[in-house]
């Protein structure tokens, strides 16, 4: 008995993973029909670039020599400028280049996410020198939000999460200057 009960408890164990294919299978098992075309966006609507978003923006902090340090821009034309003091794959300043779309996928997440209303800093009262600051450009306006020790919402860590990847997954180029930082010796600033 005891090993006829082993064995039916591990065809049981067996039978709960999942084989490939398996969440499509649960999906057409739990939709409901007909299927609701109203619920999702058009087309024209995913690819329009019509979210007024010009500018995301990603920056690492951590105690030096234990963790990232980089900066990353990304523009809504899919360029990206990347100066890194301590990065997994780089060191040094890159201009990379990901798909549009791909910005703009991120770019309405964010506005989805509601990052317009974050407060401007969340702060863990624990030691914890992880911090990152994200930005956006919507309308022409900045909001710059800063989240210590991933103190903010579930959302922010996921928008950070996303511009990693848009990095991980950018073409990268060296370069030794950006022209734009140009004025800068000429004390004009950023």
């Amino acid at each position: 008995m005891g090993r006829a009960l082993g064995l039916t408890l591990a065809a049981l164990g067996l039978a709960a993973l999942a084989p490939a294919g398996q969440l499509k299978v649960w999906h057409d098992e739990a939709a409901e029909a007909p299927f609701d075309a109203t619920a999702s966006r058009r087309y024209e609507v995913v690819n329009s670039g019509a979210h007024g978003v010009t500018q995301l923006g990603l920056e690492r902090h951590a105690t030096p020599g234990q963790g990232p340090r980089y900066v990353a821009l990304f523009a809504a034309d899919g360029s990206i400028r990347l100066e890194a003091a301590s990065h997994p794959d780089r060191q040094g300043r890159f201009r990379g280049e990901i798909p549009r779309w791909k910005f703009d996928a991120v770019a309405q997440f964010a506005l989805d996410a509601g990052y317009l209303e974050y407060e401007h800093t969340y702060q863990s009262p624990t030691f914890d020198p992880a911090t990152v600051f994200t930005s956006l450009v919507h309308s022409g306006e900045r909001k710059v939000v800063k989240n210590h020790a991933r103190a903010g919402p579930p959302a922010l860590w996921a928008l950070e999460e996303l511009l990693d990847k848009l990095i991980d997954e950018a073409t990268w180029k060296r370069v030794d200057a950006f022209p734009e930082d140009a004025g800068q010796a000429a004390g004009e600033g950023r």
